[in-house]
């Protein structure tokens, strides 16, 4: 990693420590973020992150033979599906049918499942991307109906990215609408879609998520 990289790895890692102190608790396993120089996207990389700093060492190295878990963060083209499906475990921002679709031919291809966050659309800006009620409504009931054609992805949760401003009170409802998206469609459930995770806020607006 190059200095800029160290940089961001140590203000994520910084973050995830205020969560934890916040939470009272980090669990076993936590997610440092690595920025590739090369493109905006951002990777995950499994590392040990305990509560309990005293046993950092021993965690590492149990991890030290396990296979990195990648995830993809950003804007994902349906073009490029194909380069990452044979590994990536979770792709955090699927912000349309036609790329979720592209995204279960790929896996199919693969003979994978990938799990998959979709994005809604919360932010009052034209350049976020993401989705509204009624496609996330489209969505499951195609998953629901049509379970021979697209099985080969797992809905796992939604995420959202909230206005960049510094109105506070503006992003607050942004996050609680996303919550309230989030309640009424983890009521719905099939093989393929159960909702756990909800993911929301960045690094400079984490606290209000």
């Amino acid at each position: 990693l190059g200095p800029d990289e160290h940089e961001a790895l140590g203000q994520r890692a910084m973050v995830l420590t205020r969560l934890g102190d916040r939470a009272g608790a980090l669990g076993d396993l936590e997610r440092a973020m690595k920025l590739s120089p090369s493109s905006p996207e951002y990777v995950y990389l499994h590392i040990a992150l305990a509560h309990d700093r005293s046993d950092h060492a021993a965690k590492i190295a149990a991890l030290a033979g396990t296979p990195p878990e990648w995830h993809f963060i950003g804007h994902l083209q349906s073009n490029k599906v194909k380069y990452i499906a044979p590994f990536v475990h979770l792709i955090h921002g699927v912000d349309s049918f036609s790329l979720l679709k592209e995204i279960n031919k790929q896996a199919l291809k693969n003979n994978r499942i990938i799990d998959c966050l979709l994005q809604v659309y919360i932010a009052k800006e034209e350049s976020k991307f993401g989705l509204n009620e009624e496609e996330l409504n489209t969505i499951f009931n195609f998953i629901q109906d049509q379970k021979n054609e697209i099985n080969t992805i797992r809905i796992i949760g939604l995420m959202g990215m909230a206005t960049f401003t510094e109105n506070e009170n503006q992003i607050k409802r942004e996050f609680d609408y996303l919550k309230l998206v989030f309640d009424k469609f983890s009521k719905y459930t099939t093989d393929n879609w159960q909702l756990t995770v909800l993911s929301m806020g960045m690094s400079a607006d984490y606290k209000l998520a």
